[in-house]
């Protein structure tokens, strides 16, 4: 049990580790809520169960055999999503910010096309680490910005196929992707960013709304990496970026 742990746990320090199992825990303790919340919603309970699934990624890379390019992935990823993860379950589930606060989606969309520029770095980086090679900024920042613009493709259509296959299965209608403008009535959430004029018009006009964000997003997260491009110390240092010659694996 105890190499199991330290398989799962990998290099991550007990500190961080333990702050990963409390935010686990409390997102646990949301999806056992939400089991006994009066009406009983189960797309609700699926949504922050698969929530609840992204917290693990860190120790699914950890049980995959060490030539793959997720091992030389470091820590401090799993914490940004887990802490992503938990503020946009508990705002959008306890708080209902996404149908209350104005911008809370599009501020959300705009930080995560951001952020994903940092994880597609730390990706590259992690790839070329793995294949002892050296690379220079420009092309590690273009592989950066392309990722966050496959991951924000794909979270709409992760939206989308979600909506429709928990409506099929529960009978309730899923609203991801806001698709029921009734739903909408009467909440802060009626108005995007570009005005859709016909309400046929709305859930693309917020979709597109959303894509723009990452777009958006993603241009501010090149600026900072173009400016400030970052390393790290140890077995995660990212200083070969702009060497010539190879580097030890060390």
């Amino acid at each position: 049990m105890k190499d199991f742990c330290k398989k799962c746990k990998g290099e991550c320090s007990n500190g961080v580790y333990t702050f990963w199992w409390i935010i686990r825990l409390a997102m646990v303790g949301l999806f056992i809520k939400s089991l006994f919340d009066d009406p009983f919603l189960p797309v609700i309970s699926f949504e922050i169960l698969m929530n609840l699934g992204i917290m693990f990624v860190w120790e699914i890379c950890m049980f995959m055999p060490r030539w793959t390019v997720f091992r030389y992935i470091q820590p401090l990823m799993q914490t940004i999503i887990i802490i992503a993860d938990f503020i946009a379950v508990v705002t959008a589930y306890l708080f209902n910010f996404y149908y209350e606060v104005r911008l809370w989606d599009s501020f959300l969309h705009f930080c995560s096309g951001a952020g994903i520029v940092f994880f597609g770095y730390e990706f590259a980086c992690a790839l070329i680490k793995k294949e002892k090679k050296t690379a220079s900024l420009s092309l590690i920042l273009l592989c950066s910005v392309g990722f966050s613009f496959m991951c924000s493709t794909l979270w709409e259509l992760f939206e989308f196929t979600g909506d429709h296959v928990i409506g099929l299965v529960t009978g309730n209608l899923a609203n991801a992707q806001f698709w029921s403008y009734t739903r909408l009535i009467g909440t802060d959430k009626i108005k995007t960013i570009f005005e859709y004029m016909d309400i046929g018009r709305y859930a693309i006009m917020d979709t597109m709304g959303d894509m723009f964000l990452n777009t958006a997003g993603a241009i501010l997260g090149f600026v900072i990496l173009k400016l400030y491009p970052y390393r790290h110390k140890g077995r995660f240092r990212l200083d070969f970026i702009l060497q010539k010659n190879k580097v030890s694996n060390k």
